[in-house]
């Protein structure tokens, strides 16, 4: 007979699951690329604020030219990104991600990202990440941590050769609207989106 773990959970103190989560998602964190090299303090800040989804097949996580604000970690079951225009889908699974550069700018995704399976997805915000990273981290190290994410994205295989020309306002420039090309790629972790000059 199996262990059902949210009836233990749930006799335990407040304090002790709280500590079990975080140490849960700590280790989920480390798991990915990006972070793997992380001190754990800064693991257990970016555990503390991490936000966690259950979804069911056929959930739309994210919906198709919606903003991505920041990363979505696969922490169980199967994800699938969608691009009906180019005929395309594909799967992730645990341990991927999805949207890593969101950690640094937020964009329009030109694909759909749906639960293939139930799963549990951690979103951690790129606001969140910054402002963490600079009450624990140098500048010289979120410096190397940016150029990590940067090499990922550059080093990516490009899938399909799916690019997606998209017109996005451009705040500095007055409201103008502004033309940008976005890549999906396949990282050494899960997908990412390349824009021109990133």
């Amino acid at each position: 007979k199996g262990v059902n773990e949210v009836e233990v959970l749930s006799e335990l103190p407040t304090n002790i699951v709280e500590q079990v989560n975080q140490v849960v998602t700590r280790d989920v964190l480390a798991e990915v690329p990006l972070f793997n090299e992380l001190n754990k303090a800064l693991l257990n800040a970016l555990s503390d604020s991490i936000e966690s989804f259950t979804y069911s097949p056929s959930d739309e996580i994210v919906a198709t030219n919606s903003r991505v604000s920041g990363m979505y970690i696969i922490a169980n079951g199967e994800l699938e990104v969608v691009n009906k225009k180019h005929g395309f889908a594909t799967t992730l699974s645990k341990g991927q991600v999805f949207a890593v550069n969101a950690l640094y700018k937020s964009f329009n995704c030109a694909h759909q990202l749906r639960a293939k399976t139930f799963s549990e997805v951690l979103f951690l915000r790129g606001s969140v990440f910054r402002h963490v990273c600079r009450l624990h981290l140098s500048q010289c190290e979120i410096d190397a941590l940016s150029t990590k994410a940067s090499n990922d994205v550059k080093d990516a295989e490009v899938l399909n050769s799916i690019e997606e020309t998209e017109m996005d306002v451009d705040e500095s420039s007055g409201g103008k609207k502004k033309r940008s090309t976005s890549i999906l790629r396949m990282g050494r972790s899960g997908f990412v989106f390349v824009e021109r000059g990133w």
